[in-house]
């Protein structure tokens, strides 16, 4: 081992033409914590950093949940299929003059599918620790409140519950790792290179701030009921009316096997028909009455009874004449957030003089990297056809992926949030729209019929689901390989973020777009009505060349 490296910062395992590794930390320009939504974080970093692995840095961050439930910590997380990455709308890497060496847009978004496709199901137990991803997808299921791979905003519930009285919740603040997706840092296409900062000049790292109303999803209660003589397990939403019957007292809410409340008693240690930390409602938050105009209160205490139903009690009635049945909600404030604490850790890696002088020419000569350009079309409601032009700015491409999202529900709240994650018009309920689809490239259909999209397995679509989810491997392959196309729950294709892709190229070449605008032919299947305006997130993903001489930096596709 070198002199003075630290075994910590991997010195014992050098590959050749390394002189040294070591982890160095860039704090931010400006503030140092007490960022939120719809700010950015500037880094720079100093060319005194010659040469980093962008694969292995990441950005250490501790992110504090603000919204709250009539003053008591209100139980969040981030999209399970997200983590952390959601905070960041925009990542963009420039050198210290200003030139755009990488931009991508809709981070979060981008980032989503990779995470959701990339990741085989058994990671998540070790990644959430790390990053927050703990998913396939947001809904429900994958947000319970017992779940510790998303309650990391809350104290253990485990820990708040005794006998069959259920305690309140206190907050906490978490800090997450979260690795960069940029292709100069070898995040796609299977690279592992060092990043040429010192050929760069230095480099600056600008990260947006995501709103918090769209990345901050309610937990869900997770408890039993009992469905055809057999315990399954049901998830809602802890800011979803459930309806429950007026109890003894005017101010006592009963909520039972109705809505997913069954608990066996007597209570029977880690069965998980008798886990009460599952039960979202807690004392000291407020509720509310969705059916008598939002009358208001808060919770005083909740238990479980001999029946194993669950019993709120609130400061008052609600607006509830006893006897008698309502839906009640948890109330919240504005979801909001805070980072107490930021920095971009980079491993400096240290290259030996001839190594230097090989990386040098190289620049030279540029080197190949994979990125993507995030181009935004619209498609009016109620349009049976929809033919969309996507405009080739960029010469070359690998693959596309067109992304539909509903503009009515791109602030709306926990899965129902299309920017995050993005679904068909029949995800709704009482919707019914699906789409069949085909790409035209340069005269030629791609698939070579139109593919009918359903997220209900049935006859009609046993053929055609399986065409798409081989066309969504494809797509991905040049950026990451795909592992898992859809969770296999229920009767339910389609769980995934949505996007309809084409690959348009083989490995190890790309596809020319030059007088050659691929057109994306959609057909609405549904009635009129249930279609809606979309705004297409379509990402282009594309080799870029960087190359670096005294005369400056230069990125070309």
């Amino acid at each position: 081992m070198n002199q003075g490296q630290d075994p910590a910062n991997g010195g014992e395992n050098l590959q050749a033409g390394l002189a040294s590794v070591k982890y160095k930390s860039i704090l931010p320009m400006g503030k140092q914590s007490g960022y939120t939504e719809n700010e950015k974080v500037q880094f720079d970093i100093p060319p005194e950093i010659g040469y980093f692995d962008g694969k292995q840095s990441y950005l250490n961050i501790v992110v504090r949940n603000l919204t709250t439930s009539n003053g008591t910590p209100y139980p969040v997380c981030f999209p399970p299929h997200l983590g952390a990455h959601a905070l960041i709308n925009r990542l963009q890497l420039q050198d210290t003059r200003g030139m755009e060496l990488e931009n991508i847009e809709q981070y979060n978004l981008y980032t989503g599918i990779l995470n959701s496709y990339c990741n085989d199901s058994d990671t998540y137990n070790t990644i959430s620790k790390v990053e927050g991803i703990a998913a396939h997808n947001p809904l429900p299921h994958n947000r319970a409140i017992n779940d510790p791979k998303v309650n990391y905003f809350i104290e253990n519930p485990s820990s708040n519950v005794s006998s069959n009285v259920i305690a309140a919740i206190g907050g906490k603040a978490n800090t997450f790792c979260l690795p960069l997706n940029l292709g100069l840092f070898s995040a796609f296409g299977g690279e592992h290179m060092a990043y040429p900062n010192l050929d760069v000049g230095g480099s600056r790292l600008t990260i947006y701030l995501e709103q918090a109303n769209r990345i901050l999803n309610s937990l869900a209660h997770n408890c039993p009921a009992v469905v055809a003589g057999a315990h399954l397990r049901v998830s809602n939403a802890i800011s979803t009316p459930l309806k429950c019957v007026n109890g003894g007292a005017p101010n006592e809410f009963i909520f039972d096997n109705d809505v997913g409340f069954n608990f066996l008693i007597p209570p029977v240690t880690g069965d998980i028909n008798n886990d009460y930390c599952g039960v979202g409602f807690r004392p000291g938050m407020g509720i509310q009455n969705s059916d008598t105009g939002g009358t208001a209160g808060h919770i005083t205490g909740v238990v479980i009874n001999n029946t194993g139903q669950v019993v709120v009690t609130a400061s008052s009635n609600l607006g509830l004449a006893s006897p008698g049945q309502s839906n009640i909600r948890v109330t919240s404030s504005a979801p909001a957030y805070t980072i107490d604490k930021i920095e971009l850790k980079v491993l400096e890696t240290i290259p030996s003089p001839n190594t230097i002088s090989q990386i040098r020419k190289a620049m030279m000569r540029g080197i190949n990297f994979q990125s993507t350009q995030l181009t935004k079309i619209s498609t009016g409601a109620e349009l049976i056809n929809a033919i969309i032009d996507i405009p080739s700015s960029i010469t070359r491409a690998l693959s596309i992926w067109s992304v539909p999202v509903d503009t009515t529900q791109m602030n709306a709240e926990n899965d129902a949030n299309t920017l995050m994650y993005p679904q068909i018009d029949s995800q709704k309920v009482g919707n019914a729209n699906e789409i069949s689809y085909q790409y035209q490239v340069r005269n030629i259909l791609v698939p070579n019929r139109s593919v009918a999209i359903t997220r209900t397995r049935s006859s009609v679509n046993q053929n055609d689901n399986p065409t798409f989810y081989n066309q969504q491997a494809m797509a991905l392959r040049p950026m990451r390989e795909a592992k898992c196309i859809a969770e296999q729950r229920a009767a339910e294709d389609l769980t995934n973020p949505f996007f309809i892709p084409i690959l348009l190229a083989p490995h190890g070449s790309s596809f020319s777009l030059i007088d050659t605008d691929p057109l994306l032919r959609i057909e609405n299947t549904g009635a009129q009505a249930d279609i809606t305006q979309k705004l297409y997130h379509i990402y282009i993903n594309h080799t870029r060349m960087l190359s670096a001489t005294d005369g400056g930096v230069v990125v070309s596709i």
